[in-house]
């Protein structure tokens, strides 16, 4: 006998959830929330994070989501679900104009444009999230940031973003509006509203100010008329 499917939770709604409290809400009362009592949260490139409960509130309190950039987005690229966990591959893009010790621990801001791309194996237990193993090529920020200097060397900058958005677009567009069309909010002064492309913080006034990007950047997947 086969087992109803609304026995079980929609684990990609529950992930998505869960990022919409940390980006686009700025919430650590409502991320934990989201989380089992004793979750862990480790970000392998430089070993950041936390372990228990307590630990995990204070990581978000002190040095991740009290830190995000202002004009932070989450673009989603591809997503892998199992029986108890999610694979999110997503582009984070921000100006590191504040200190942000999730991916620079103790580097004061460098004013550059940063365009990530990340990999988030988020585990599931009873419809929370048990823990996180974030993962993103740390040369390839610090080019970016100014920290590394890539000559002679085989890393890349911003084009690897880029790159990976463009080989998702050419593999067919019907892939990515498969999350594309759920995973997304926009934060705003006084309302945040479903857009269908990505996450983002900010008030409209500080998006406006920001900088814009470098061509060649899509933060969107456009459906196909």
């Amino acid at each position: 006998m086969s087992a109803n499917p609304k026995e079980f939770p929609d684990l990609g709604a529950v992930f998505d959830a869960h990022i919409e409290r940390e980006f686009a809400d700025q919430d650590v009362d409502a991320t934990m929330k989201t989380m089992v009592p004793e979750p862990y949260v480790y970000c392998v490139p430089v070993a950041t994070g936390a372990f228990g409960g307590q630990e995990v509130r204070r990581f978000y309190s002190e040095h991740f989501i009290n830190q995000i950039p202002k004009d932070a987005t989450v673009t989603p690229i591809s997503r892998t679900i199992g029986k108890d966990q999610v694979v999110d591959e997503i582009i984070v893009s921000f100006t590191h104009d504040t200190r942000w010790d999730y991916l620079l621990p103790g580097i004061p801001p460098t004013g550059k444009h940063v365009e990530l791309p990340h990999v988030v194996v988020m585990k599931f237990e009873n419809g929370k999230v048990a823990h996180e193993h974030v993962w993103w090529d740390q040369a390839s920020l610090l080019v970016q940031v100014g920290l590394l200097d890539p000559a002679n060397l085989p890393v890349a900058g911003a084009e690897q973003a880029r790159e990976l958005l463009r080989a998702a677009e050419g593999r067919g567009i019907e892939h990515a509006e498969a999350i594309a069309e759920a995973a997304v909010f926009l934060a705003s002064d006084e309302s945040k509203h479903i857009t269908g492309q990505e996450f983002r913080v900010g008030s409209q006034s500080d998006r406006e100010k920001s900088p814009p990007k470098p061509a060649g950047v899509v933060n969107e997947f456009r459906r196909k008329a």
